[in-house]
């Protein structure tokens, strides 16, 4: 969307610098203030032209200011995918250091099933059947 939004302004500069200038005047930046107090004396052409570069200058500043949002949008959500991405590691760290542990006490009990601890109330029997 952007990418096409950005090649539309660059179409519409492009347009607007091919327009037919009026021979024999300047186009010159005209001051918000200078605007508003000249209007009615202005030209037709010449307030349509200020007014019409004035909104694709506009225009190009809010385009500028939607991908700086979605820059900083994206950086941030980086930046948090990247913590997420650590704890999630963290994490997964800890569960195989579990699952070794159990793995290395129930190894443990099946080697030697008499002096493994009985749950309590219990007695551990050794050998076979009673």
């Amino acid at each position: 969307r952007l990418r096409t939004a950005t090649a539309k302004l660059q179409q519409d500069a492009a347009r607007h610098e091919q327009c037919e200038a009026v021979p024999g005047e300047a186009a010159l930046p005209v001051d918000e203030e200078d605007l508003a107090s000249n209007e009615g004396s202005m030209p037709s052409h010449t307030l349509k032209e200020t007014l019409s570069r004035r909104l694709l200058e506009t225009q190009k500043q809010l385009l500028r200011l939607q991908l700086g949002v979605k820059a900083s949008k994206m950086k941030m959500q980086g930046n948090i995918r990247n913590r997420l991405w650590s704890k999630v590691q963290s994490h997964q760290a800890k569960v195989r250091e579990q699952r070794d542990h159990l793995a290395a006490a129930l190894s443990r009990r099946r080697r030697a099933p008499g002096e493994a601890l009985a749950p309590e109330g219990c007695s551990a029997e050794v050998g076979g059947s009673p």
